[in-house]
Parts: C-alpha cells; sequence; structure tokens
C-alpha cells in the first residue's frame, strides 16, 4: 500500500534526479507501512528504514547539489540551505525516535514526503529547467 504518492507533476525530466526521488518515496512508503503495523518484528524494520533514510537523503542532496555545482546553477547556497534544513529536521526526528522520545515513526515520513513534494516542485523543477536550456 502506497501512503505517498509519486505523481507526473514530481517528474523533473532529469532520470538520476527523478529515480532518487521515487525511492525516497518509496523508502517513507516502506517506513510509514512498517511503523503503522507496530509488531515486534516491525520495529526493527522501521529502525533500519529510518536509517535507510536518513542515509539516502543526505547521499541525494549531496549528488543533487554536485549536479548544480557542475551547470553553475546561481541558486545553489540557497537550495543548499534548504537541503540543510531539510537534512537537520529529518536528523533531529529521528534522534528523538531512537532516544525514545514521543516522536511516533508515523510523523517522520509524512513530514518529508509533504516537504518532497513542496521542494521538488518549488525549488527542484526551477534547477533542472536550468540544466535542459544549457
Amino acid at each position: 500500500m502506497a501512503y505517498f504518492e509519486w505523481s507526473v507533476d514530481l517528474e523533473t525530466g532529469h532520470q538520476d534526479i527523478d529515480d532518487q526521488h521515487r525511492h525516497l518515496f518509496e523508502l517513507a512508503n516502506k517506513l510509514q507501512a512498517a511503523a503503522l503495523v507496530q509488531e515486534e518484528d516491525d520495529e526493527e524494520t522501521v529502525a533500519d528504514t529510518i536509517y535507510e533514510l536518513t542515509d539516502y537523503v543526505v547521499q541525494h542532496f549531496n549528488d543533487e547539489e554536485e549536479l548544480m555545482a557542475e551547470h553553475g546553477y546561481p541558486s545553489l547556497s540557497s537550495h543548499r540551505a534548504l537541503h540543510e534544513h531539510l537534512t537537520a529536521e529529518t536528523m533531529m526526528l529521528a534522534a528523538s525516535y531512537f532516544n525514545g522520545e514521543q516522536v511516533a515513526a508515523t510523523k517522520i515520513a509524512p513530514f518529508l514526503a509533504k516537504w518532497l513534494q513542496g521542494h521538488i516542485r518549488a525549488e527542484d523543477m526551477r534547477f533542472v529547467e536550468l540544466i535542459h536550456q544549457s
């Protein structure tokens, strides 16, 4: 079951970026599914998926920023700041979860999916448009 749907309006037209975005949505769906089941066996899946998701967010942002640098994207520093903010928020939620605080795993995936949808539509589309013009 998909909790966070990938839609055509999220496609940037850049294969690598789109593949990474889709994978982030797959991980968010995997985390949400495991967190909602709340069975003993799924606690390990939740933890593993949180680690995988946070690692992949960092990897994706690094890849995206490298691509921006290669193409001389003029808004790279402000885009990087947005990435750093999301990374910090995601890491803070994950740390709270692992520290046993009152952060449900079911809050992490929706937060990330919603942020990504807005970021892709507003920021990533602008960058990819520049690549297609080059």
